[in-house]
């Protein structure tokens, strides 16, 4: 829950600075068994966009790196 919530403070920041607007909730994606080792675990956070701004071609980073 901590790892979480730290890395949905990073996605909101990174759209911000992107000026990329959340359409939605953001949403957690789990892909491991309940017993994977920690340090071996591949989850998510996600959002949904309802548009990208006009620069966005220009911005790179974790936040558009899904376009």
């Amino acid at each position: 829950e901590k790892n979480f919530s730290r890395q949905e403070g990073k996605l909101r920041a990174d759209l911000s600075a992107a000026e990329v607007v959340p359409a939605g909730e953001i949403e957690r994606a789990v892909y491991n068994a309940p017993f994977s080792l920690p340090f071996t675990r591949r989850n998510e956070v996600m959002v949904a966009v309802s548009a990208l701004p006009a620069r966005a071609s220009a911005v790179s980073g974790p936040a558009l790196a899904a376009q």
